[in-house]
């Protein structure tokens, strides 16, 4: 892939797939073993798994949506920065609903493979996640 098509294909992700919650766009863009290392956020083994994962954080945000900061590729890797915005409003990570409206600073590193992701590392601010549901 081209770096434009590589940063393309994450930013659909991420924009259509993620954001509006259109699970198609993320079974055709990853590899069924896809792997995800996890720092500040749950790793994942398979394909099935991170979609299970991103089903779970729809559920528990309401208006969950990733905001694109920063994209570059070159063609094989593609990484991004980028910021989680949602409403708490059911069980996460065994925090009860809060209401409250949280963000979460992360950044993304995507190898690609044959057209599609076939692994990522992603760094998130977990710690300043878990501050924000569980403030007084």
């Amino acid at each position: 892939m081209t770096p434009a098509e590589a940063a393309e294909l994450v930013r659909h992700i991420m924009e259509d797939g993620f954001n509006r919650q259109d699970l198609s766009v993320v079974e055709e863009s990853f590899v069924e073993d896809y792997v995800r290392h996890g720092n500040g956020i749950n790793s994942v083994n398979s394909l099935a798994q991170h979609i299970e994962d991103l089903t779970a954080r729809h559920r528990a945000f309401a208006d969950a949506r990733f905001e694109i900061e920063q994209i570059v590729s070159d063609g094989s890797q593609v990484a991004v920065r980028y910021t989680f915005h949602g409403i708490h409003r059911d069980t996460y990570l065994g925090i009860p609903a809060t209401g409250r409206d949280v963000t979460r600073a992360s950044a993304a590193f995507f190898r690609i493979e044959g057209g599609k992701v076939a692994e990522g590392h992603i760094v998130s601010d977990g710690g300043g996640l878990l501050a924000q549901l569980t403030a007084e």
